[in-house]
């Protein structure tokens, strides 16, 4: 699954079932073809998985969750996304996870997107299903004040629970030999980059900071591309960076693990971000992070990342300097690193999710 919202509802949905274990659950799984989503169909413990004909969006999507919903008549429905939250209510309760708003708060990072075109429309449907929703779940405090504050959601129905990043799989240095030569990295170190290419990821910042920067080093922006954002490949190329920096496209779930374990660094220059899993996911693993100073990175990443002003470029250049050349820092940030992601546990955030789960279901409507 590309997304993070993908990830949030297969790692949920894995860790219901024992943090859970006096709730019956049913998994609705997409349709589309997708080794997690057959994972849990496969799954025997704790719930009944059930394969949809479409996606909940669009209209037939919508339609085909309503109808299955008045058939079973759960007792609570749970929408990872906003965009699986029915839009009327029914006799069940509903909780809505919510992660960000990042189209409501700076369209202007995600300028081709449907939300961000249409800011209107966005803000009138998802104010008016948020307002439907028993509790809304978000990943951070950040988002939590935000939600409160920009669709006027009461206080005592916005929780924030954080979400997990799982325990790695033990290094395969065939692994990364590998993959190693299938992204053409030979034997240098790189800086590692995991996400998708809109604007506000900041990779055209990424590549400028890099070319400043005075290390011996590749850089690699690994995650699905997107031909509406060609702006980070026509960076390399403008730069003169294309033995440099490596766009790999999506990789793998092994592969990208290869690539997490390899790392002399990670680096993400988000001006905004729902919750951050990648920097997580490169710290649990001993990788050092340099990450933004702003959103909710402070709040996620606490002191064990290196926290830069993500529009200063020459800050930038730096600290991937003091990271290649200074073993104290790495040493440091990987002991904290670690210390810091092994506090977000799957298990953690299932079991406040069903605690909200029974809360909400206990109480009684107004």
């Amino acid at each position: 699954m590309d997304s993070g919202i993908g990830r949030y509802s297969y790692e949920l949905a894995r860790a219901l079932p024992k943090a859970a274990p006096d709730v019956a659950l049913e998994v609705l799984l997409p349709s589309y073809d997708d080794p997690l989503a057959q994972d849990l169909a496969q799954r025997p413990d704790g719930f009944r998985p059930v394969q949809m004909k479409r996606e909940a969006q669009g209209a037939g999507g919508i339609a085909e969750l309503l109808s299955h919903l008045a058939r079973r008549r759960p007792c609570l429905y749970h929408a990872p996304d906003w965009m699986a939250l029915p839009p009327l209510p029914g006799a069940w309760r509903t909780v809505a996870t919510i992660h960000d708003l990042i189209p409501l708060v700076a369209p202007q990072e995600v300028p081709r997107s449907f939300k961000a075109r249409h800011p209107g429309l966005y803000r009138t449907a998802i104010s008016t299903l948020m307002r439907l929703a028993d509790a809304v779940l978000t990943d951070t405090q950040l988002w939590a004040d935000e939600i409160r504050s920009r669709l006027g959601i009461a206080s005592d129905r916005v929780h924030a629970i954080p979400l997990g990043v799982s325990s790695p799989s033990p290094r395969d240095e065939s692994k990364i030999r590998s993959v190693r030569e299938q992204f053409a990295l030979g034997d240098r170190p790189y800086f590692l980059f995991v996400g998708r290419p809109e604007p506000y990821k900041g990779l055209v910042r990424l590549i400028r900071s890099f070319a400043r920067a005075q290390v011996p080093a590749l850089l690699v922006l690994a995650g699905p591309l997107d031909a509406r954002y060609p702006e980070a490949s026509q960076a390399v190329r403008d730069l003169g960076l294309e033995t440099r920096v490596r766009i790999t496209g999506r990789a793998e779930d092994a592969a990208l693990e290869a690539l997490y374990d390899d790392a002399m660094a990670f680096v993400t220059l988000s001006r905004l971000e729902g919750f951050g899993l990648p920097p997580l996911e490169a710290m649990i693993r001993g990788v050092p992070v340099v990450a933004g100073r702003c959103s909710v990175f402070p709040e996620v990443l606490g002191d064990a990342a290196l926290l830069v002003d993500v529009e200063s470029e020459v800050e930038v250049a730096h600290a991937l300097e003091q990271i290649a050349s200074d073993g104290a820092i790495r040493r440091r940030l990987v002991e904290q690193g670690r210390e810091r992601a092994s506090a977000f546990t799957w298990e953690r955030c299932a079991a406040s999710t069903a605690a909200i789960y029974r809360r909400v279901s206990q109480t009684r409507r107004g």
